[in-house]
């Protein structure tokens, strides 16, 4: 039984080292890191947003959109962008 307390002791001390020095990187470099990654889950999700609506203007059969005021050729150029232009 001590081996395995043994073996489980160097981890525990590993675990709690990162623990420790975890917040001052965390304070020095992923700072700048945090705000790209933040920037790009932003457009990733306005992207799957776009793209969502795109897909879901495509689907409205021509009554619904006479209901908005378009027809099928109004949506035709919004429907058939890359989702990642405006």
């Amino acid at each position: 039984m001590s081996n395995c307390i043994g073996s489980i002791t160097p981890a525990d001390e590993s675990r709690r080292f990162q623990a420790a020095a975890g917040p001052v990187i965390a304070q020095k470099t992923l700072g700048t890191f945090g705000t790209i990654m933040q920037s790009v889950g932003t457009i990733m999700l306005q992207w799957q947003q776009r793209a969502g609506q795109r897909t879901h203007l495509g689907t409205l059969d021509d009554r619904l959109l006479k209901d908005i005021g378009l027809s099928r050729a109004d949506i035709e150029p919004e429907v058939s962008k890359p989702f990642w232009r405006p």
